[in-house]
């Protein structure tokens, strides 16, 4: 009962600090600049790098102050065995990012691939997806924070249902100010930026329910932070190799976002299955 005291106790402490890191700075970034296009001055990378590794800086801090040390840190590469996780965690967003192209071709009117050179896809896709590799260290500091402590902090609390639920929801929310100055969606669609929110709590828990079944396949939240960095560097530029011709103000911000969300929350739930099944077998008693 104690232990389970303390976890909670620092579920809460992890909780308060992510949001705290990153949710101050934010606002005075929005109180002095304003919306999110206006963020771009190279002297803000610092403060930006320092936003997004929030969560990090809470695991650090949670650790410290609850004495808690580093066992199941999740900080191992464990790349032996599980060279085909890896390659997964960059190649399953292909399916996205194509199935996202061709859904937003016959949004707009057009054949499901008018205008698609393979070329162009080919060379898009090499060079986000090895992009998308080294950047990982730029999601590390969500991965390390999300996947490597707070998930498997709730799952030991609440089993993994509500886990993928509950940790969703406050990684989506963790947006909420990014949201609120147009990251993601703009500015410009009904019941902004509450919609907004709405949608991105909902896309992070199918996302995190992938990212989730990575990490416990391989113990380690470096591969969820390459996969991670592929979501955000590569997924919109292979879909819109398929829709090339795609002409501005056909597509709205809002619309092309749903529709990549929808598509990949398919994909990603699928793995949510696959996630709550491994984890049910795993705790099946052995035969005697």
């Amino acid at each position: 009962m104690q232990n389970k005291k303390l976890e909670w106790k620092r579920v809460i402490l992890f909780f308060i600090l992510s949001y705290l890191i990153a949710y101050i700075p934010e606002f005075i970034l929005s109180y002095q600049l304003g919306n999110i296009e206006n963020w771009t001055d190279p002297k803000l990378a610092v403060l930006l790098l320092f936003i997004t590794y929030s969560p990090a800086l809470a695991v650090v801090l949670t650790r410290v102050i609850t004495k808690e040390g580093w066992k199941d840190s999740y900080l191992h590469l464990n790349d032996k065995g599980n060279l085909k996780y890896y390659l997964l965690s960059v190649f399953y967003l292909t399916i996205t990012g194509i199935g996202f192209g061709m859904i937003i071709n016959l949004m707009t009117g057009k054949s499901i691939l008018q205008g698609f050179s393979l070329m162009r896809f080919t060379g898009t896709y090499l060079y986000t997806t090895a992009l998308s590799v080294p950047l990982g260290f730029v999601t590390f500091g969500e991965e390390l924070g999300w996947r490597g402590y707070l998930y498997p902090k709730l799952e030991k609390l609440i089993g993994m249902p509500l886990t993928i639920i509950i940790g969703g929801i406050v990684w989506g929310l963790w947006h909420a100010p990014l949201t609120a100055k147009g990251h993601n969606f703009g500015t410009d669609y009904p019941g902004f930026p509450y919609t907004g929110m709405l949608l991105m709590s909902i896309y992070c828990i199918a996302t995190g329910a992938f990212l989730m079944w990575l990490v416990k396949k391989t113990n380690s939240v470096w591969i969820s932070s390459i996969a991670h960095s592929v979501n955000n560097n590569a997924i919109s530029a292979i879909g819109f190799t398929i829709a090339p011709e795609i002409q501005e103000g056909e597509v709205t911000q809002i619309q092309s976002a749903v529709v990549l969300m929808s598509f990949q929350f398919v994909i990603c739930m699928i793995f949510m299955i696959f996630l709550i099944k491994s984890n049910k077998n795993q705790n099946l008693p052995a035969e005697s």
